[in-house]
């Protein structure tokens, strides 16, 4: 049995993925492997499979004395709290490129290599990971599975979905100052259809709006 060791890597559900692909890759498959019992994902060694229990079950037990965010496994507070601090430990030997998780750096080196260990099934594209992979089988297939709770426009990426949200925002942020301006001249019955415009899309008011955007800067 390989010895089990810690790999450092974030309750981020995709990177978890990549953190087990490259134990995968590095180590070699196993004869023995290990079933989540909740969603048939399979580790190569026990001890993955009762870390990887914890992102269902919800337990964290280790919090940031900074920011309180807590998480499931002490490899991903540390790995957080150098966010905070901009600690950068482990460097590439070749490029002297840092980072600050290792399972980053075992990714980047595979950059100065051809090895590229997950290929597309339709049009045979290399790939690092199996996020990479993931991301570009939805341009084959059309996915777009991040869904905009305002206007139901789809996106293929969440990072999109984020952006497209802050679209948003904006406009919604551009009416409250509006209303503000205007609210003495305006007639009761476009103010009343504002605020209920407002509640129903955004789940609050153009004042708590307002708020939460002025806390942001």
């Amino acid at each position: 049995m390989t010895e089990c060791v810690s790999l450092v890597c974030s309750d981020d559900e995709d990177q978890y993925n990549q953190v087990q692909d490259l134990s995968g890759i590095v180590e070699g498959a196993e004869t023995n492997q290990h079933h989540c019992s909740v969603c048939n994902k399979t580790f190569i060694r026990a001890c993955n499979l009762y870390g990887h229990k914890k992102i269902h079950n919800k337990e964290k037990t280790f919090s940031c004395l900074i920011c309180k965010k807590k998480f499931s496994h002490k490899y991903s507070l540390d790995a957080h709290e150098r966010i905070h601090t901009g600690e950068r430990p482990y460097s590439c030997s070749v490029c002297e490129k840092s980072f600050k998780q290792l399972s980053a750096l075992k990714y980047h080196r595979l950059t100065h290599t051809d090895e590229r260990p997950f290929s597309c099934s339709v049009c045979q594209k290399g790939f690092i990971h199996s996020g990479a992979l993931n991301r570009h089988m939805m341009t084959h297939t059309g996915e777009r599975p991040y869904s905009c709770s305002v206007c139901e426009k789809t996106f293929a990426r969440k990072h999109n979905l984020d952006a497209h949200k802050r679209a948003h925002i904006d406009k919604a942020q551009a009416a409250v100052d509006l209303l503000k301006k205007t609210k003495n001249k305006m007639p009761t019955s476009w103010s009343i259809s504002i605020q209920v415009y407002f509640y129903s899309t955004f789940k609050t008011t153009p004042a708590d709006l307002s708020a939460s955007h002025k806390s942001k800067k």
